[in-house]
């Protein structure tokens, strides 16, 4: 049985993708391994790239699947998932992510020694290597309302700092969805990834089924990967929009009906005012008023691409 098996996704960022195929290759010396590359429907040049590349590095252990229809991040890694050869774990990882050094081991190794651990993480930096926030607080009406910076100082011990610098493996509610280092059967049980979800919050919901079969997140702050923020995917409305609808739905799913709802009164009022100095996000204010159902995801929206 292999150790691990790594899945990630493309989007019209091949050269990213490659580099970070090769920085796993160069990096993971001590584990027996396998890569499996989902393009995600990427327009026709980028993926002929991305295809001749993986060619060209003629590994038996790569391989690269194509989706002819954009499925998101839960469902493309989904894909990709069911793609993979047994293991003992499963890594998800962005494909703007480069290892620095060999994490996988340290990472198998923690969970090893820890079974009550269900996810784990290195620390990420960014490309000039200054640290980057890891680990964050359950998405909730609490942390929107009263924002997390409140939420750490009235209670430090359940909601640690997001922005300091860990020397020691910590606790947290979850962490970044750029590197989720875990163990097949966990994923297995929880049922991986939720599908009705297209963009954001897939960690958060990720960590909270986790945590309710007692499973903990944590952060190890030893080891760091690279991260390339935004290259695949670009602000504007129409992804705040989908930012905001994948929150509601996973404030609804794991705090119930109630809760979404003063949620969605927050933001409608929110909107509301801002629409006043900045029109273009009539869109935001206009989804609150008809409770920002899923039905208005980029989900519904992709259109089949062939090669």
């Amino acid at each position: 049985m292999l150790d691990l098996s790594i899945v990630t996704i493309n989007f019209n960022t091949s050269n990213a993708t490659i580099a970070c195929v090769k920085s796993i290759i160069e990096k993971t010396t001590l584990l027996n391994y396998e890569i499996v590359v989902i393009d995600n429907a990427s327009e026709r040049d980028d993926y002929l790239n991305l295809e001749n590349e993986i060619k060209n590095l003629n590994l038996e252990n790569l391989k690269l699947v194509r989706s002819n229809l954009n499925t998101g991040f839960g469902t493309g890694n989904m894909i990709g998932y069911a793609e993979t050869s047994p293991s003992k774990y499963v890594t998800f990882i962005n494909n703007d992510v480069e290892l620095i050094d060999d994490c996988f081991s340290v990472l198998k190794q923690y969970l090893d020694q820890n079974p009550d651990v269900g996810v784990v993480s290195p620390q990420s930096v960014n490309e000039q290597l200054d640290f980057v926030p890891t680990i964050d607080h359950f998405a909730s009406w609490q942390r929107e309302i009263f924002t997390r910076k409140i939420l750490e100082i009235v209670n430090p011990k359940r909601f640690p700092k997001r922005k300091k610098s860990y020397t020691k493996p910590i606790e947290a509610d979850f962490i970044a969805g750029s590197f989720m280092f875990l163990r097949r059967e966990d994923f297995d049980t929880i049922g991986g990834f939720d599908q009705n979800i297209f963009l954001y919050y897939e960690e958060t919901d990720l960590s909270r089924r986790l945590k309710a079969i007692g499973k903990k997140t944590v952060l190890i702050p030893t080891i760091q990967y690279k991260h390339f923020h935004g290259l695949s995917t670009k602000k504007s409305i129409a992804i705040k929009l989908e930012q905001k609808l994948s929150l509601i739905y996973v404030v609804n799913k794991h705090q119930g009906w109630l809760a979404s709802k003063v949620l969605l009164i927050y933001f409608g009022i929110k909107y509301f005012f801002s629409t006043l100095v900045s029109p273009k996000k009539w869109p935001l204010f206009k989804a609150t008023l008809v409770g920002m159902p899923m039905f208005l995801s980029l989900k519904h929206k992709q259109k089949i691409k062939e090669i």
